[in-house]
Formats: C-alpha cells, sequence, structure tokens
C-alpha cells in the first residue's frame, strides 16, 4: 500500500488506495475501522487525563484564594513583625506545595497522556491488540484467525 504522507504519491496511487478500502474481502475497512476506533479511544482518554487535571489544579488554586486571605488577616492582627514573617512564611510554603503538586500532576496526567498517544499509533496489528485488550480478549483467541487470513 502506497505511503499517503509521501509527497511522490501519485493520484493513481490514491484512487488504487480506494479501490482496495473498498474491496470484496473487507480487510482494509477493518483495519481501518480498528484505527479509528483506537484513536477514539486515545482521545478519551486524553479529555479524561486534562479534566482530571484541571479539576486539581482548580481545587489548589481555590485552596490557594483562601490561604491568601487567611494570611493577610493573620498578618494584619499581627503586632510583631516575627508573628507576621511566621504567618507569611506558612503561606509560602502552602503555596510552593500547591505549585509542587501541579507539576507532579502535570507530569503523570501527561505521561498517561502520551502513552494513550503512542498505543494508538501504533502500526497494524497494534491498534487490533489494544482495542482487543480492552474488549478482555487473549492474543492467543486471535491468533489463529489471523494466520488463517494471510496476516
Amino acid at each position: 500500500m502506497p505511503d499517503v504522507n509521501q509527497p511522490e504519491t501519485r493520484p493513481a496511487d490514491m484512487t488504487e488506495m480506494m479501490r482496495n478500502l473498498f474491496d470484496g474481502s473487507g480487510q482494509m475497512r477493518a483495519r481501518l475501522g480498528s484505527q479509528m476506533a483506537e484513536l477514539a479511544h486515545a482521545q478519551q482518554q486524553i479529555l479524561r487525563e486534562w479534566e482530571d487535571m484541571a479539576h486539581g489544579w482548580f481545587a489548589r488554586r481555590h485552596s490557594g484564594t483562601q490561604a491568601t486571605l487567611d494570611a493577610a488577616r493573620e498578618i494584619a492582627r499581627c503586632n510583631d513583625p516575627g508573628e507576621a514573617m511566621g504567618a507569611y512564611q506558612r503561606w509560602l510554603a502552602g503555596s510552593v506545595s500547591r505549585m509542587a503538586a501541579d507539576a507532579l500532576e502535570a507530569q503523570s496526567h501527561g505521561a498517561r497522556m502520551m502513552k494513550a498517544c503512542a498505543e494508538a499509533m501504533r502500526a497494524d496489528g497494534g491498534a487490533e491488540h489494544g482495542a482487543a485488550a480492552r474488549r478482555g480478549e487473549h492474543a492467543g483467541e486471535r491468533g489463529p484467525r489471523r494466520a488463517a487470513a494471510g496476516g
């Protein structure tokens, strides 16, 4: 099959590719369907990761806003610069902790998003294997049928 990403692909090659897609065996359509299912699954995973990460980020921002107000009130009640500095340091420690949590979440969610993308991009049989694994099928169950089909 021609690589449609290569600039030297000619229109005749594209016509042949479309003929192959709609041939009687349905092999190309099945592969395309499997790849599209894998892509859709990856998109769902990525959206869930972004949503979870955003919820955590907003929760920490709400907490930080409340911590800022509490620290400002505490500092305003202080009669001693040392007390005020202590309140400020507690606020700063909480702020740094929230930023560290942001970074850790971004790293872990980012890694899961990259894994979802990598799994969706696996060539041919990789996409089928990923979809089969989610359906609970074992590679051994699919092996004889693939061999019989010539792939």
